[in-house]
């Protein structure tokens, strides 16, 4: 016998799933051979999470963007894992991000399900100080605490701010990831 991991086990049931859909209908759900749609975490197979700046002319972006595990597990503790750099022609006094994360529903619409805004210069959760000089990068790795809810699709806008006022984009980026309930 081998043991494998939540990952290893979830890149099999893709691996497996991708033959078995080449293969026939039948082993896809009921729904989703009612329906059409595919629901991953109803399958039990889902893609990593997707990740992409909204503004290569901005000057600060994601060079990296990753959860553990990926997929989030539904009651379970998760850290995510940014990187991002500086690239403008001058340093960056002030970086405040405002988040929109939506969910998405049985009937594939977005729902809104959480905002938050918070100053990344001022916060205790990263050890960084402002301002972030011309080609600078900085980590923004953080723990959350166990994600509630259904195992779905979720979907993040990321804007990025010089200060609390909103007032200046200086980057922003949109994420895709995926829940599953545990085994």
């Amino acid at each position: 016998f081998v043991t494998i991991g939540h990952a290893q086990h979830m890149q099999m049931n893709c691996i497996l799933f991708a033959i078995f859909l080449s293969l026939s209908l039948p082993s896809l759900s009921a729904a989703a051979r009612a329906t059409g749609v595919y629901d991953c975490a109803a399958e039990g197979c889902c893609p990593p999470l997707t990740w992409n700046n909204c503004d290569p002319a901005l000057p600060f972006q994601y060079t990296y963007y990753a959860h553990k595990p990926d997929p989030l597990i539904v009651g379970k503790p998760s850290e995510m894992i940014k990187f991002a750099t500086n690239i403008g022609p001058q340093p960056l006094s002030g970086l405040v991000e405002f988040v929109r994360i939506y969910e998405k529903l049985e009937d594939g619409s977005w729902h809104n399900y959480f905002n938050n805004t918070f100053d990344i210069c001022a916060s205790h959760a990263y050890p960084f100080e402002c301002p972030l000089a011309v080609g600078g990068s900085l980590n923004l790795t953080s723990t959350h605490s166990s994600p509630t809810g259904s195992a779905r699709s979720y979907k993040a806008e990321e804007y990025f701010y010089d200060s609390l006022s909103l007032s200046h984009l200086i980057g922003c980026a949109v994420v895709h990831w995926e829940s599953v309930y545990p085994e």
